[in-house]
């Protein structure tokens, strides 16, 4: 079977980060490079909180939000939140290193929900 590649975007994605641990951004931006820059063209701009996230979406435009739901200065689902009411209307990924599954389904749930 052939399988056409194409470009996934001729314009760079904007992609606002919320993780405050520099390894975790720094392994990020390694995965998002291997699908290769003429594949995938990306801004990657990282923040290290909620409120740093919020802040910056009051002024600035992304196409997708990627958020660690560890943070210290923010419970899982209050990240989520406080992010998806700065920015209704992006995406958002939710990572996360933590073994529970309670705490993804409510993550997807609470954006069901808005």
């Amino acid at each position: 079977m052939l399988v056409a590649e194409q470009k996934l975007s001729s314009l760079p994605l904007r992609l606002l980060l919320v993780e405050e641990n520099i390894r975790g951004a720094g392994y990020l931006r390694v995965l998002l490079r291997d699908v290769g820059p003429e594949k995938f063209a990306f801004t990657l701009v990282q923040v290290k909180s909620a409120l740093q996230a919020v802040q910056l979406l009051k002024k600035s435009t992304f196409d997708l939000v990627l958020i660690e739901l560890s943070l210290r200065n923010s419970s899982e689902l209050e990240t989520v939140a406080h992010v998806q009411e700065a920015a209704p209307t992006i995406p958002i990924v939710v990572m996360s290193g933590l073994n529970d599954e309670q705490v993804a389904v409510a993550a997807m749930r609470s954006k069901e929900q808005r």
